[in-house]
């Protein structure tokens, strides 16, 4: 009953300060960007008052259905969320210390590393008073989700006016209709030529004469040409609409996340020479009697110790750390029904950082859990850093073939080191980053 009087409060006064802000009337002293009125603007907005008021009327009856709105949506996700376990919510903070992590934003994997330990399956988390969902923290519950392709929760429509419907925010018949037409752009035989750029891209990066080597080479079948040509079973093609979308959904989805799984892979290997060290034997050997020191196609599928350090760098630093599903039908769920319109946050940070899946020793960095004969016995869901099920990222085979390359040119090249009392702590934002940047050293091997 407290909290429910609470709630009642915190919905009147939060619908009470928009109003106010929208309307400029001041009466939580926000007004025209914060800034106090002169005494002409008051005794204006006093004579006026009487003017106004029957213009307000409209607006008041916008913020009942507001207040009303917001309150009974918080009471459908309390309602939704009540079978599940639920750590200690505050009143207003929610289940995390918010004003903490205003100032240690890197606060937030620490409570999700915190919670995984108290909840191995899973758990309610409540940003604020009003904001819940289920946190999926094992890969069994894991499985249940993305083993559908319900879409994605309404915390990703703020990306619809960057990213339009491409594959990320698209759901249903279209979702269906695309996944398929974009399929064979990520098929082998279309991703080996791109080895050729990686090598090249790398070259650019270490300043090795990559501007001349980037005319190299015969024509081959680009993104852009699989989305031009690509034909439904009725034979019609993407529009321009949905072409754009695509490419704009892969520059967002191959940019951000790859950059960070290089950089957490290097950082991993910058703290752990020892596995560095035989990385760098590894690639040695692939590389050894070629002048153009460029690694090939065959060459990827030989880094199988720099595979491992990958996989591992990704499970302690999943670049996309939380996955959100909206139920669109009813589902049970741990034998609860979760109505439609629930949210189901499938977390990665947590997946990957569970003891029971993981061990005790879950935070050490210990490539060999990815050596072939531990993969057998791996659940699948057990290791989800680009997703899984149905709505997996496509490009996963591109990502990481990308990051195979880069890592290993660059340590075919340089020792890398950690530069000494710059702290490194990850942090979540559209990507897992580091909360002050990754810094190493590139030190010109012998």
């Amino acid at each position: 009953m407290r909290m429910d009087l609470k709630l009642l409060l915190l919905v009147v006064l939060a619908v009470a300060i928009i109003s106010d802000v929208a309307q400029g009337q001041g009466r939580f002293g926000i007004r025209d960007g914060g800034r106090e009125p002169d005494d002409e603007a008051v005794g204006a907005g006093l004579r006026a008052e009487d003017h106004v008021a029957g213009a307000r009327k409209p607006r008041d009856l916008g913020d009942v259905l507001a207040a009303v709105y917001l309150w009974k949506e918080t009471r459908f996700q309390e309602k939704a969320l009540a079978p599940f376990p639920c750590p200690e919510r505050h009143w207003l903070q929610g289940t995390m210390d918010l004003k903490r992590i205003k100032k240690h934003p890197e606060h937030v994997l620490e409570h999700m590393t915190e919670m995984v330990q108290r909840f191995p399956r899973c758990f309610q988390q409540w940003i604020g008073p009003f904001r819940g969902g289920l946190m999926v923290v094992h890969p069994e519950l894991a499985k249940e989700v993305l083993k559908t392709i319900e879409p994605k929760s309404r915390s990703y429509e703020y990306l619809r006016p960057w990213l339009g419907d491409g594959l990320l925010l698209s759901k249903d018949e279209k979702w269906r209709r695309n996944r398929r037409l974009l399929t064979p752009a990520f098929h082998f035989e279309i991703l080996r030529p791109y080895v050729r750029i990686y090598n090249q891209a790398t070259d650019v990066f270490m300043e090795k004469e990559g501007k001349e080597k980037m005319g190299r080479g015969s024509r081959y079948l680009d993104f852009l040409d699989i989305l031009l040509t690509a034909r439904d079973p009725d034979g019609e093609g993407l529009t321009d609409e949905e072409i754009r979308a695509e490419v704009d959904t892969f520059l967002f989805e191959g940019h951000d996340t790859t950059a960070s799984g290089i950089s957490w892979s290097l950082y991993c290997l910058a703290k752990h020479p020892g596995h560095q060290d035989r990385v760098r034997e590894e690639v040695d050997s692939v590389l050894a009697g070629k002048d153009d020191e460029e690694l090939t196609w065959q060459d990827i599928s030989k880094l199988k110790y720099l595979a491992m350090c990958v996989k591992e760098a990704m499970r302690l630093y999943p670049p996309v750390p939380i996955v959100s599903r909206r139920i669109t039908r009813d589902f049970v769920f741990m034998g609860h029904p979760l109505p439609t319109g629930a949210t189901i946050n499938i977390n990665a940070w947590c997946v990957h950082h569970n003891p029971t899946v993981w061990g005790e020793d879950f935070m050490d960095y210990k490539p060999e859990r990815f050596s072939s004969e531990n993969m057998k016995n791996m659940d699948p869901y057990a290791f989800i850093p680009f997703s899984a099920g149905p709505r997996n990222c496509i490009g996963q085979n591109f990502a990481l073939n990308e990051e195979k390359v880069v890592i290993a040119r660059i340590l075919h090249r340089f020792k890398v080191e950690l530069v000494t009392d710059h702290y490194v702590a990850p942090v979540i934002e559209l990507v897992t980053r580091a909360v002050n940047g990754i810094k190493v050293k590139f030190i010109p091997r012998d």
